[in-house]
């Protein structure tokens, strides 16, 4: 027995290097990505001030609080400087506060109570750290959306060594500390630099790997370049003397560039909650307002509102709202947001909601708003004829407001194209005064489905222009799905309602092309361009159906064809590129090497062979 006893104790001396050797690899894999800029920003660093300002409880739990701020605050340059052109320095307070029992959103608005914020770019608060590991950013640091004021709470420092000590016991303090180290410095920079992006407008995305997401990883590295893009905007306008600052430009240029792309990396109901934070602040200064459109001292607990509506916490923002109600009863910008919260809550139908739009619109009787209000909750819960009567009432006060109501014609416009009443759409972005890209969706729209704007004569009216589309729509699905049959009766039954529409005579053609009767094809094609001669794939269908003829005279009837197709609807790819085909064939090069020009200039693509 004495031979097994032995292999035994031979066996058990060697496990703990094994699981040493595990225990350090499972340990490197703890060390936290390095912060790097993947756009760089091309200029000259800017330099920013910020105030800082520790708590005392922040200062009993680190000692030398200045130095380790200021070691965070160098490795968060490292990344702002060549991302976005900022360095920051800082100024050390020590703030006179204990009061541990407050929210972090309450330490907001003591810090701003010790500094105006005048003569810096930022006043950051640090106060203590929670007694429990977290990576909810929400719960480490909050910040104003382009404010001034963030606030920070410390390093769980006591519960993060004791995981690290439960998680990696047999390894040395000084192996652990190492990389204990390099996660604080980087968990205390990325939380530095993600409420820092919050002030500058950046919006929480879905990636876990970028700053931005709202939970806190070791792999964060950067910010994404759309939340880049918005942070340069606001950052122009706060690197200037505050009395220099444009905050309704800065507000206009963010909400442009939300607008233009809804890109799909941002959390979908934060980017709508800025879009509506933007146009209520953008309506406000234009209106003339003062930054804080109620009274100064009730300015602190309606943003908290605002802000917990914006969060989808409508039950708490009504309740931290009724008391200003009651104290304000006659402030109008109060009784609107009233109006917002409670159909949000309870839905257009609801007699509380509206009973308080209707005392905001008796308070404000020449404001849009609480109509606007109305239309949108009206429009989101599926009732568009709703919706219409209430922007009809809007258009009608928007002439009170003291710039002319552009942004608001703008609103109104979007609502009608989300409706896809084309017509109403483009009588309401023609009052914003300047190109906008609803034009371009309405006359997109008219050329692809063949919907004249004169289409009386076809019974088409603007409450059943979006019908039609869909109309349309579905016949095309249904052809190209090789459903002939099931396409032909979505037609018939279509054309009962809209007699002669060229959109539909446009697919008609189709229809007939797919079963091969070529000729009947063309003679709709025609009479649907005859109809509308903006019918753009009427047109694009007639010049596929002439190049099937094998003569010159076939080819220049369906290169003109195309180029009309084209002229109706610049966007229309399958044109482009049947329109080089045919070039190729007709050998005008010089017309072929025009249109890839053209064809790259606009797709940002090569035109396919």
């Amino acid at each position: 027995m004495r031979a097994p006893l032995l292999i035994i104790l031979i066996l058990l001396a060697g496990c703990p290097r094994p699981v040493v050797e595990v225990q350090r690899r499972e340990l490197g894999k703890e060390m936290p990505a390095t912060l790097e800029a993947p756009t760089r920003f091309e200029g000259e660093v800017r330099t920013a001030k910020l105030q800082v300002w520790a708590d005392g409880d922040y200062r009993a739990q680190n000692l030398r609080w200045e130095r380790g701020f200021g070691a965070e605050l160098d490795y968060a340059n490292q990344l702002l400087e060549p991302m976005l052109g900022l360095r920051l320095e800082a100024e050390f307070h020590d703030w006179d506060r204990h009061d541990t029992t407050a929210s972090i959103r309450e330490a907001v608005d003591a810090l701003a109570e010790v500094d105006d914020g005048a003569d810096a770019g930022w006043v950051i608060g640090l106060t203590s750290a929670l007694p429990l590991v977290s990576s909810s950013t929400d719960e480490l640091g909050v910040a104003e959306v382009l404010g001034t004021y963030v606030v920070l709470r410390g390093y769980s420092d006591l519960a993060e060594r004791k995981q690290f000590a439960t998680a990696f016991p047999d390894l040395t303090d000084d192996e652990r500390e190492e990389v204990h180290e390099a996660r604080r410095l980087h968990k205390q920079t990325v939380l530095l630099i993600h409420e820092l992006a919050h002030t500058l407008g950046a919006i929480h995305e879905t990636d876990p790997s970028w700053i931005m997401h709202g939970a806190y990883s070791g792999a964060q590295a950067s910010i994404s370049d759309r939340n880049r893009e918005l942070m340069l905007i606001a950052l122009e306008d706060r690197l200037r003397p505050t009395e220099a600052r444009d905050p309704l430009k800065t507000s206009e240029a963010l909400r442009a560039a939300l607008e233009a792309s809804e890109w799909g990396g941002w959390i979908v109901e934060e980017r709508e909650a800025m879009l509506v934070q933007l146009v209520a602040d953008i309506d406000a200064m234009r209106a003339g307002l003062t930054a804080a459109p109620v009274p100064a001292a009730a300015y602190a607990q309606y943003q908290r509102a605002e802000q917990l509506g914006a969060g989808g916490q409508l039950d708490d923002a009504l309740a931290e709202l009724d008391p200003l109600l009651a104290a304000y009863p006659g402030n109008a910008a109060i009784r609107l947001l009233a109006c917002k919260l409670r159909l949000g809550a309870a839905g257009p139908k609801d007699p509380e909601a509206l009973d308080a739009c209707g005392r905001a619109a008796d308070l404000a009787p020449g404001d849009p708003a609480p109509y606007l209000a109305i239309a949108a909750a009206l429009l989101a819960a599926g009732d568009p004829a709703g919706a219409r009567a209430q922007l009809v009432e809007a258009e009608q006060r928007i002439v009170n407001l003291d710039t002319g109501g552009k942004e608001a014609w703008v609103g109104i416009a979007a609502m009608y194209q989300s409706m896809g009443a084309i017509t109403w759409a483009e009588d309401a972005i023609a009052h914003a005064g300047a190109e906008q890209p609803i034009a371009l969706w309405a006359s997109q729209t008219r050329a692809r489905y063949g919907v004249p704007r004169q289409g009386a004569a076809y019974k088409i009216t603007p409450e059943t222009e979006a019908e039609l589309v869909k109309a349309v729509r579905d016949v095309l699905d249904l052809v190209y799905a090789g459903k002939l049959d099931d396409a032909g009766k979505r037609a018939k039954a279509a054309e009962k309602k809209w007699p002669g529409a060229p959109g539909l005579l446009a697919a008609r053609c189709d229809l007939t092309m797919r079963k091969q009767d070529y000729a009947g094809a063309k003679k709709l094609c025609v009479k649907a361009i005859k109809e509308y001669a903006g019918s753009a794939w009427a047109h694009y269908l007639l010049g596929i159906l002439s190049l099937r003829g094998k003569s010159d005279k076939d080819t220049e009837a369906g290169i003109a064809s195309l180029r009309e197709a084209i002229a109706a609807d610049p966007d229309l790819g399958q044109a482009w590129r049947a329109l080089g085909k045919a070039l190729s064939r007709a050998g005008d090069q010089a017309g072929l090497d025009a249109l890839k020009q053209s064809y790259a200039d606009r797709f940002g693509t090569p035109l396919p062979d």
